[in-house]
Formats: structure tokens, sequence, C-alpha cells
């Protein structure tokens, strides 16, 4: 120790500095004409704030941008989190942790010399290099490779009628489809209100449904009162139907349209290239 140091103590120089846990967020969509003051009395509840940076012009999708800092950070994540959805003035402001820091130069690694791959003059090579078992000389003359297989069809499914059916088919069913699928959600509920006696609903596909009824009877008291079944049902014919034609059915969902344009030609200008329109508002 020399003379002048007496009364000195010695102390290991710090390699990082002794800020490092000074955590920069990157802040965009910051309206014009925000002071720091602002700024300064949004974001100190959420911790220590120790700077605020505003850049001098905008950043790449034109919005106006800055950094803030804060120290002892317990949670980076948590914070962002928290710190997103914050508002000034009228903005939704976008916050993000600064990706692009500083970093410590590493000495450079020593390099590793690879060992040179060995020859072997007896080794054995494919004679031709195929895809097809055809080589490029064959198929630039279009020369045809062997022939594929075709695979055997998949064998169809062998349907069958079940005794029971044809039992309860016949004069004791009436055949039609709902007006829409309204009625068809709720067909057997408004049944119960305007029919008092038993009746059975099946859906056979689109809007038609099968009404099966404890008689030929029943069926003919049913038909003969319309007011029961006109408003919501299209009746076709009594027994099995005999056109099972499935028409696709398939629910839109419509965002955006204002209140105000809420009506019936709205909609109808809006789905009608879908297809036919069932069901109203």
């Amino acid at each position: 120790m020399l003379p002048w140091e007496v009364g000195w103590t010695h102390a290991q120089r710090r390699k990082t500095p002794a800020n490092n846990n000074v955590i920069n967020f990157y802040v965009t969509n910051i309206p014009t004409g925000v002071t720091k003051a602002e700024f300064k009395e949004i974001f100190s509840p959420f911790g220590k704030l120790i700077d605020i940076y505003f850049g001098e012009k905008k950043g790449k999708k034109g919005k106006n941008f800055g950094f803030i800092k804060f120290v002892d950070v317990p949670n980076v994540r948590g914070l962002e989190q928290q710190l997103n959805g914050t508002r000034c003035r009228n903005n939704m402001l976008e916050i993000n942790v600064e990706k692009h820091k500083i970093k410590v130069a590493q000495p450079n690694p020593i390099p590793v010399r690879k060992p040179l791959p060995t020859f072997y003059n007896n080794a054995s090579y494919p004679a031709r290099n195929t895809r097809d078992e055809r080589s490029f000389d064959e198929v630039v003359k279009h020369k045809a490779g062997p022939i594929t297989p075709l695979q055997a069809p998949t064998p169809p499914i062998q349907l069958i009628e079940e005794e029971s059916r044809k039992r309860w088919m016949g004069k004791k069913v009436l055949t039609g489809e709902t007006k829409s699928l309204l009625h068809l959600c709720h067909m057997l509920a408004l049944l119960s209100n305007h029919y008092d006696k038993w009746v059975e609903v099946k859906y056979t596909g689109g809007l038609g449904i099968l009404l099966r009824f404890d008689g030929p009877e029943s069926v003919c008291e049913f038909l003969m009162n319309e007011a029961v079944w006109k408003e919501m049902f299209r009746c076709r014919s009594i027994g099995e139907p005999t056109n099972t034609r499935f028409e696709r059915i398939a629910w839109i969902k419509i965002a955006g349209l204002p209140i105000r344009n809420w009506s019936e030609p709205n909609l109808e200008k809006i789905t009608a290239k879908y297809g036919k329109k069932y069901c109203p508002i």
C-alpha cells in the first residue's frame, strides 16, 4: 500500500452498472401535445417512475411514441399487463417492455477446427438416382414408369328398413315443412298450446317435419282445423314423405349493423347472396 493510500478502503469495481434493475417500457399511440407532468400523474401509481422520454418523430405506424422507466420492479410481465389498457386523454396507450437492450461484449470463442472427411476409393455409389424407377433421361423423353394399381372403391353401406317403422308410417302420419326456423325449433310447444290431443314431432331435414297421430281420424281432424297449423306449417301429404331432398341450413351472424338499420329489407339485402332467408330478426 502506498503512503497516500493509508486510511482508504479498497473495493471491487462493479463490472455492470448499478442501475441494472431499471426496466424500460415502450409506449405508443400517445396523444399529440401530452406533457411529462401528465405522464407522471398517470404512471406514478404503478411503481417507482424515474424517467419519461418522448420521441421527436413519429413511429413506423405514424403514432407518437416514448419511453418510461421504472426501478425495483418485482414482476416485469405483471407490470406490463397492468400498464396495458391505460388511457391518456382519449387514446388507449400501447405499452410493451423494451426489447432492445445493451448487450455486454463477450470474449470471442476459440475457433474449433472441424476434422476433414476421409474419402475412400473403394466406396460404392448407386448406379442411378431415380424417383419412380425412371432415370432423368427417361423422364425427359416422356417414358412412362411402372403403372400403380388403383385402390379398390369403398363398398357402399347397406341400409335396411325396420318393420317397426312400417307399423306407424301410413295414414297416421302427416308430412310437411314449417314456415321458419323459429317454428321448427318450437313446433312441439306451439302444438301443445293450440292442440289438446296427442301428437309426436319428428325432424326430416331442412325445414321438414313429420307429425305422427294416434289414428287416421286425428289426422283428418287436425287438417280441418286450419287455424291451428296454417300459420306455422305447410302440409304436403298424408303418409311417408316422397321427397326426401335435404336443404342445407346455416345460421349467419351479422356483426356491426347499426340498430337504426335493423329491418327486414336490410337483412334481406345482406343475406340474399347466401340463400333464402327463413328466420327473421
